[in-house]
Order: structure tokens, then sequence, then C-alpha cells
């Protein structure tokens, strides 16, 4: 524990004079307990584009495992791509196949 004259919450600020747990925000000096509350939570979507030859594109088909209604008039990847980043979605991996291409995207919750 810190000194007998208190100590400063690394987590929030606040100074605290009597145990070793804050009293605003829970953290408990010296232990790893909060950095594991803490963490960040994600949320992902994952989009799959088939290429549409009409279209000479790829389009978004499948976003999250769901085919789209009408996905010959889908959105392009390109499109999709900058739909959901303007939304605050980041496009975080890809994989490639012959008939495929899965975009995976995540935001904080």
């Amino acid at each position: 524990m810190a000194e007998d004259t208190g100590w400063k919450c690394k987590h929030c600020g606040h100074f605290n004079t009597r145990t070793n747990i804050c009293a605003k925000c829970g953290y408990q000096y010296g232990s790893t307990v909060m950095q594991e509350e803490n963490m960040s939570q994600w949320k992902y979507i994952f989009v799959t584009c088939n290429h549409n030859e009409g279209r000479a594109n790829w389009v978004a088909r499948y976003i999250n495992g769901q085919e789209l209604p009408d996905w010959t008039t889908a959105p392009t990847m390109y499109e999709v791509s900058n739909q959901l980043g303007g939304k605050g979605w980041e496009l975080v991996g890809f994989a490639t196949s012959e008939h495929a291409i899965r975009l995976v995207f995540k935001r904080e919750k």
C-alpha cells in the first residue's frame, strides 16, 4: 500500500487516504485487477465481397453472414469501406480467394 498519508490513483487521479482501494473508481493500489476491466472492448463487422461481372467490380454480398437482398446492386467494396469508415469502423484485416474478398472491420463498443 502507499504511504500512510495517502496515494493518488493511477486510474482516475483521485487522492485516497484510507485503504488501498480507490474510493472513486475501485482501482486496487498495487494490483493489475483494473487493467483487465479497463481494456478496450471491440465490435466487428465481416463483409464478404464477390465480383459482379455485370458491374466489373467487387461488391458487398454478405455482411456478418447475412446475404444482402439484392447484392448485385449492393455498394462496391470501395463504397462499403468508405461508408463504414465514416461511421468509425476501421479495416483491420482481409482475406482473398479466387471468388471472394473478406474484409474485417472493428470499432470500440
